[in-house]
Parts: C-alpha cells; structure tokens; sequence
C-alpha cells in the first residue's frame, strides 16, 4: 500500500458511532482523511437497473454532493464499484492514484474487475430529510471476475454534509477483502487522492471506512432582491478554504452552496453595481450543513411615464430633462448611454410590447399580407389585388399605388428607399425579386437567383450590411447574394427550420432582418392544440432557433402575415383574420409595431446626454438631454436614449424623445 501524507481524523463522527479503530494511514493533499467505524449498512431501494463487465450509466443525484470541494448534480454509477463525477462511463481494472489517465474524480468503494450477473444487481437509494440525506450507491451481491464463484456487497452512503461512508458485506476470502482491490478517493484531474487500501486484504463486514475533510462545513442558501424577491443568478459567491479561494456562481434558482471553514465560515456575495456583502455566522461543529441566505437591497429606476416632447428651431440648441423615479431600496444610477435612431415611432429600450396596433381592414385595405415602414410611412401590400397602400403609423389610409397585373407583391423587404418582393419562383428558373418605389409604382427587376431556390412565398427578409437576401420557402432558408457580389443571386447558404415534435405544424409566412444578422420569422401553426402563431429568432446559416416572442394579436391558427424591422430593430407584422375554416376568415385582421429586446444603436452627433445623477430610494433624478439641431433638418425626429442602470443585471432604461424641428 502507498503511503501519502498524513491527517488525522477528528473523532466528530456525523454517522453516529465512535471510531473503533485508528486514523487512517494516509490523506491526499486536498486533506481527505478516514478512520473506522462501526458498519450500519443501509440498503438501496431502488435498482439501477446496470448489469454486465465494463459498464456504468449516469444518473441525477437528488441533492448536490461535495466532492474536493465542488459540487455535483449528476454522477456515473460503474460496474467495477466505483461512484464517478468526471470521467467515461466505463472503467478497466485499477491503477494507481492519483493519475490523470481515466477514471478520476471517484469514490472508489471496491474497485476491482466486477461483474454484475445474473445472480447480482446494483441499487440507489436516499434516507434523511435535509439537511441530514444520505445517497446510497449499493453494489449487490456482485462477482470477482478473476475468482469465479465469489459474492460480496460493497456501498457508497455519502452524506449531503460530504462525509462518505464505504461498508460491505459478506466478505469471506482475502478478494472479497480487498487483495486486488483499491479503495480510495481521487480528485477530478488526476492529481490529488487518497487511498485506504491497495491490493491488501484489510476490509470486513462490520467495520466501514468514513472518509471526510475536517474542519469544514457546508454553506449554502439563495440570493435574492429585497424589492421583489427575485432570484439573483447574476450574483457571485466566494470562501477562502486551506488558503484556496473559491468562487461559485448562483444558479437560476437563487440559490448556492459551497465547502466553507467550518471554524470561520464566511462566504462573500458580490452582485455587480452593489457592494460585496461578507456573511460570518462564526464557529460551527464541522460537517454541519448552515444556511446563508442574503437579500440584496437594488436600486429599481423607472423610466419616465410619456415620450419627453422637445420642439427646438432649425439650427438652435436646447437642453430638457425627463424624470426618473427609484422605487427601489438601494441608490441607482446609469453607467453608459446609447442612442437609438427610431422610425415612425419613439422606440422604448428597456420594454418588450406592442407600441402601435390597429385594424387594416377598418381602415379600408382588405387582403392584406405584406407591411414595411419606409420615410415615416406604413406601407402595406396586397398581392390579389397588385396594390400598395400607405398609411400613417396610426392607421389612416394616404394614398394607394397600383402595379401591373405581373406583380404579386407578398412580404416586403426594405432595400434603400425600395420596398422589394419575390415575384415569381420557380425550381428551374430560381427566384425572381422586385422592387419598387412605392410613390411612383415603378417596378425593377432586381435580381434572379440560381435554379432549384425556390423561396419567398414564406418570407424574404435583407440584410444590408452583407447585402444578401434571405428567402424561405416552406421551411427551408435560402441565402443568395445581393447586387453588389459579382455572382449576384449565387446561393450562400441553405437550411431547414427544425421544429420540435412537439410543435410539428408551423409554417413560416413572413421575415425580417433581426439582431448580429439573424432573422425574425413569423410563423403560422396548424389547428391543433390551440396553438397559435408566433415571431422567433433564427440563424440563418444552420437554423437554429433564439429568442421567441410571445406575442399574438389574434389568437388563431393559420393567420400569420409578413413583417419587416423599422430603424431602431423592432418590427412590424401583419396578422390576418381568425381561421373559421371552412368557411372564409372573419373579424378584424391586425398591423402592430411591436418592440424586441433587441434595439439597433445608432450614433446621433446632435444627441447627447448629461451626467448621470445618483437617486436615493424613493426620490426622483433627472435624465438631462442636450440638443444641437445645427445639421438636423426641420421635421419630427423620433429617438431614444438607452440607459444601462446598476439595478441587477444592468437593465436598460428607456427615455423615448420625440424631437421637432421648426
């Protein structure tokens, strides 16, 4: 048997009984030491159903076990009597440890080359009721490959507090003892372990081994907001064992735990934008299980209740302000300042939402489909009837523009001051765009893709800054070049929107250009399950799926429409009538703006923002603008500052302006 150096074991023992025999002969260097115990075997009641020579199977552990000192939520069960937390399933016959060949990060109950027969079976099972539960790892009955017709019983209890009990049963001869076995700990690299026995036959039915860390203790508890209660995932913990400082993040319960001194067991709770918190609840007994909990006091600033109005002359400069209100309990403030270039309509950073909604078919346009907002109008399209129509942002009709009975203008895409379409779309001949200058109704031939795209029918959406064109067909994502590429309409890439089985009956019926050049899709489903239509986020290289509003005007299958983004990256779709089918769709169809969490930033020269003010809970500060219309020209400019606040997580704080120039 190797010998590493020594740590004596406390005589505190957490499973009951009084040591019978001396300390163990070694501990690693993490400080894993062991002494005996009299055995309380403590059986599985549940089978683990692992059978055969070489094999093992991950579970999920009830509760997070310390194991040198991180803790785990999933472990490897393996045939060869050992319990892992790093590493591959199977094992061969022992090695030395420590070794960084696998397996590692393992209590090793009786690791030798067994076998799970017939006659043998292994079990889990949990007892205690916390923070005093037990997990139990029961190696049933199993064989000595190399001595056939032998039997013994082998277990793991590891206790919630990080004290590991091994015991056996029915150990009659110097293999079932341990004469080619290792039993021990091992960290997770390979690096640190401790062993207790190596081929040498020194186990028996009524002694078990106790291994554990002494003078530590676990800490653990939940971090929240003293506002609303509210988990902080975003805060940080960290304790300082052996000279070893150790940081865990809080997980999106609120909650942590950590090895901590059990002699000095303080822990720091670090949350960006407050200060550290120190927790010292002073000496426990080691091994015991102490609860930490802290509720953080945040700031919670709110944005102002109207869109700040600022009318200025043309070439003038003036300064206004727009109230912020901390109703936290904790002084807020903002770190930095972003500037948003709006559309028609001043954009709310920080809030997610419709910002405009209305009826088209109340204001007279009927069998609509596609809606871009281009120099401060709504644009509609209407490809039965080749028209398009403008209106204001709120609804009410301007003007229509008729196309040839050739064009079929669906989804819309904005490109410069054009509003482009797929126009036709064939395997053969590929995909066909136009666009138009909507005023004028004259139409151009924009480009044609290579055969076999066949998209467009299910959205097109365009993204300026690759110039390139997404088009979907059914589920697939067609991506082709723009005009400015010399192999203009050349396909770049093409995918398939993968659906959960879960969620089998979407179909995509219209796009727009999202955030770092994904794209919105704006997705109809099937009548089934009272489903209804949705807006998600897709890459459009492979597909995969991000965000996903949840988001539906008129609850109903098969009634999404198209949609485009406006400047300031929220966007605009069209929602037709509730399905009665058979029978043709009735009641009110639905245009909305709706805000995304995704705002597009934009550097406004004459835009500018005073220092940030520190509020007192409960008080009111200022947001100061500062505008300088020297090269603004006269008109109605519709912004927004995005103010990054020190509440947790740094939310964003939204101050829309509306500017007029005279």
């Amino acid at each position: 048997m190797r010998l590493l150096p020594v740590v004596f074991a406390l005589a505190l023992l957490v499973f009951g009984t009084p040591a019978i025999a001396a300390p163990a002969p070694g501990a690693d260097t993490y400080a894993y030491t062991a002494s005996t115990v009299e055995s309380s075997f403590v059986e599985g009641t549940t089978n683990a159903w692992i059978t055969g020579d070489d094999v093992g199977t991950w579970i999920d552990l009830p509760f997070k076990l310390p194991f040198y000192g991180t803790m785990y939520e999933r472990a490897v069960i393996r045939v060869d009597g050992s319990l892992g937390f790093a590493g591959n399933s199977p094992t061969q016959p022992p090695k030395q440890i420590p070794s960084p060949n696998q397996p590692n990060g393992s209590v090793y109950a009786f690791w030798d080359d067994l076998v799970v027969d017939a006659e043998a079976s292994v079990w889990t099972g949990t007892d205690g009721v916390a923070p005093n539960r037990r997990f139990i790892v029961e190696w049933r009955n199993v064989t000595l490959k190399s001595v056939p017709g032998s039997r013994l019983t082998a277990e793991v209890v590891f206790g919630e507090n990080g004290v590991i009990l091994l015991q056996y049963r029915g150990l009659d001869q110097p293999a079932e003892r341990g004469a080619t076995a290792l039993v021990g700990v091992e960290n997770a690299d390979g690096t640190s372990a401790f062993v207790w026995s190596e081929n040498e036959a020194k186990l028996s039915d009524g002694v078990a081994v106790r291994l554990h860390v002494p003078g530590t203790a676990i800490a653990r508890g939940r971090i929240t907001d003293a506002n609303t209660g509210r988990y902080l995932y975003s805060a940080k913990v960290s304790t300082t064992l052996g000279g070893r400082t150790t940081s865990t993040s809080v997980d999106y319960l609120g909650t942590y735990q950590l090895e901590v001194s059990a002699t000095d067991p303080r822990i720091t709770v670090s949350l960006d934008g407050s200060p550290p918190v120190v927790l010292a609840p002073g000496s426990v007994p080691e091994h015991t299980v102490l609860t930490l909990d802290h509720a953080f006091k945040t700031p919670i600033l709110d944005p102002p209740p109207n869109v700040l109005e600022i009318t200025v002359p043309a070439g003038g400069k003036t300064t206004a302000s727009a109230p912020v209100h901390n109703s936290g309990t904790a002084p807020g403030s903002w770190t930095t300042v972003r500037e948003i270039a709006g559309g028609s309509t001043p954009p709310r950073p920080g809030a997610s939402g419709p910002l405009r909604s209305w009826d088209p078919k109340a204001s007279g346009v009927e069998k609509s489909y596609g809606v871009a907002e281009l120099n401060g109008d709504v644009w509609l399209s209407s490809p039965s009837t080749h028209q398009l129509t403008r209106l204001t942002p709120e609804g009410v009709v301007r003007d229509r523009t008729t196309l040839p009975d050739t064009e079929k203008p669906a989804d819309l895409a904005l490109v410069g001051d054009k509003l482009c379409y797929v126009n036709s779309s064939t395997y053969d001949g590929g995909a066909v765009i136009h666009c138009v200058r909507p005023l004028t109704g004259e139409v151009t031939p924009l480009l044609t893709t290579v055969p076999h795209v066949v998209g467009g029918t299910s959205g097109l959406a365009y993204n300026p800054a690759s110039d390139v064109f997404h088009l979907i067909d059914d589920r697939t994502v067609w991506t082709v070049k723009g005009t400015s590429h010399p192999d203009v309409g050349a396909l770049v890439s093409s995918c398939l929107i993968k659906f959960s089985r879960w969620d089998p009956n979407y179909y995509p019926e219209g796009a727009a250009l999202g955030p770092h050049g994904d794209i919105w899709v704006y997705e109809s489903t099937g009548d089934y399950n009272g489903r209804t239509g949705r807006i998600e986020l897709i890459d459009p290289t492979d597909c995969q799926s991000g965000d996903l509003l949840g988001w539906s005007p008129i609850p109903s299958p098969y009634n999404a429409g198209g949609m485009e983004s406006d400047a300031a990256g929220n966007v605009w779709a069209y929602t037709a009538p509730r399905f009665a089918g058979p029978f043709p769709p009735t009641g009110p169809a639905n245009i909305s703006l709706f805000q995304t969490r995704y705002p597009i930033y934009t550097e406004l020269p004459w835009l500018s923002s005073g220092t940030a003010p520190t509020i007192a809970p409960g008080a009111t500060g200022q947001a100061v603008v500062d505008i300088d219309a020297t090269t603004l020209r006269p008109g109605v400019h519709n912004v927004a500052l995005d103010l990054r606040t020190t509440s947790p997580g740094n939310p964003s704080l939204g101050i829309p302006i509306r500017l007029t120039v005279t």
